[in-house]
């Protein structure tokens, strides 16, 4: 990475760290140091458009800059487009209402009205759903008829086994562009969670506008912040400052967290991000907090260090993540090898893992290319 993006990438770690947008002298001295374009490409890059340019505008010493005009254009477009998402999510939600489909609200807008000091500071690009299997052609007919396509090529719906996950459908608005992602599983690690029925019980009701849908409990969905991080290869400091804020809201009991982590088999992804948030946030972890990233084992932690180097993730460098992906997703549907066998080297569950792969073996589905 050249000099002048590492000075970006570190000024920017410096103005998402506090628990409201402010700035620091520091922070303001690597600002100063900017290349204002790069700033607003990293930032929106990064999902923190929002935040910066809301720390930029506290900030008597630089908010009169006019140097620093792309970041705030850029905190207000991403803010402007994270509104449309969201009409269009509370609209969605009343026509499932109205059908009595239950629903989940995954990530961005619950995070943005429970975590944030303002819900306009937390920008998504999609919206997340999570759905009942046996309603997915209903939503998937309702989605149709509010002008939505099916955008990915790689669903199916064909379970190997009764471990296996189904994987996410995303779905475009054909004339706005927006994106729902459907999932039946809130990990997607290509593994049926366990006790999803749990899961779903203890998911507890939020309103969005005039509609309502569920919403993770905060051990659950801290889990799922955690995975989803991992499987997209570390790569937005956004999915950083969320776990920040729910650690700094002193809701967790980590006791739990390492329940649900070990039992779902991500407590290594689990623990590997926490050991990370000091490094990128500078996030001060409780005692408890600091023991369970430290549960991981010396050998699991190398490896981990070598596939995704804290180093590279705090300097903001892109990580290989559709590469890497195969590594935390379980995806035997694809390829038995490549699809398949990665992820054995790491997390939990390989008993279910070798479950699936036995019958896709027995099945013959994905022998041709694996």
């Amino acid at each position: 990475m050249a000099a002048s993006s590492t000075v970006t990438a570190r000024a920017l770690r410096a103005a998402i760290a506090p628990p409201v947008p402010a700035l620091g002298p520091r922070a303001q001295a690597l600002l100063r140091d900017c290349e204002p374009a790069e700033l607003a490409r990293l930032a929106v890059e990064h999902g923190v458009a929002p935040w910066l340019s809301s720390a930029i505008a506290a900030c008597p010493e630089l908010r009169g800059d006019g140097r620093f005009a792309p970041v705030m254009d850029a905190g207000t477009a991403q803010t402007f487009h994270t509104l449309r998402l969201y009409a269009e999510l509370a609209s969605l939600l009343g026509t499932l209402n109205c059908g009595e489909i239950p629903v989940v609200v995954l990530k961005g807008p619950v995070l943005a009205d429970t975590c944030y000091p303002d819900a306009s500071l937390r920008p998504y690009r999609d919206v997340d759903i999570l759905i009942r299997e046996e309603h997915i052609g209903r939503v998937s007919a309702i989605l149709a008829d509010r002008g939505y396509v099916l955008d990915n090529d790689d669903v199916s719906d064909h379970r190997l086994h009764v471990c296996h996950g189904i994987f996410q459908h995303i779905f475009r608005h054909t004339t706005f562009g927006y994106v729902v992602e459907v999932h039946c599983d809130h990990l997607q690690i290509g593994l049926e969670p366990v006790s999803m029925d749990t899961i779903w019980a203890s998911a507890r009701e939020q309103r969005f506008g005039r509609a309502t849908a569920r919403v993770l409990e905060v051990h659950d969905m801290f889990v799922q912040l955690c995975v989803h991080l991992h499987r997209h290869g570390f790569a937005r400091l956004i999915w950083f400052k969320d776990l920040d804020l729910v650690i700094r809201s002193g809701d967790l009991d980590w006791a739990l967290v390492e329940t649900k982590a070990r039992e779902q088999g991500s407590l290594d992804s689990v623990g590997y991000t926490l050991s990370l948030l000091p490094r990128v946030l500078g996030t001060r972890l409780p005692a408890e907090a600091r023991r369970l990233a430290g549960a991981q084992s010396r050998v699991s932690r190398a490896f981990y260090r070598i596939v995704w180097p804290p180093s590279r993730i705090a300097a903001l460098e892109p990580q290989r993540q559709w590469r890497l992906r195969r590594l935390v997703q379980f995806a035997p549907e694809t390829s038995l090898l490549r699809g398949g066998l990665p992820s054995l080297l790491l997390n939990g569950r390989r008993k279910d893992k070798l479950r699936v792969l036995a019958s896709a073996a027995t099945q013959g589905r994905g022998a041709a290319r694996g």
